[in-house]
């Protein structure tokens, strides 16, 4: 299972994403759950470094353990935002069609901020987005 963490600021801006784990969906190299997640966030992240140099982040992956994570070091601009939104929304679309086996998606505060506006703090009853 890939294991999906955003994190948001107190504005609901999406600072962090943490994604782990392989999904599991077929064996590898015929995994296209897998395949689908890694292309999108890998896009992300290069078309970040790319289109918007000034916005500056500090990412972390290994291949071989299904992990990347990346984090802004400063406030994303508008763009930045819309790139990393469009990843998220690609993301859930990916679960919605494929169900939770294969991916487990989280979504809380950046470090000590507040949670997002209009969300609520999720209790280890809720399900999971």
């Amino acid at each position: 299972m890939t294991r999906i963490t955003i994190q948001y600021d107190e504005n609901g801006v999406p600072r962090k994403l943490r994604l782990s784990g392989h999904t599991g969906y077929a064996s590898s190299g015929e995994d296209v759950v897998c395949a689908a997640v890694s292309a999108l966030t890998i896009n992300t992240v290069n078309s970040l470094e790319y289109f918007l140099p000034e916005d500056k982040f500090r990412d972390t992956s290994d291949e071989k353990k299904g992990f990347i994570e990346f984090e802004f070091v400063c406030d994303p601009s508008e763009k930045a935002q819309l790139l990393v939104n469009s990843l998220i929304f690609g993301l859930k679309n990916i679960k919605d069609q494929y169900g939770n086996t294969y991916l487990k998606i989280t979504e809380k505060p950046f470090g000590h901020s507040r949670r997002p506006p209009g969300k609520r703090q999720k209790g280890k009853n809720d399900a999971e987005v």
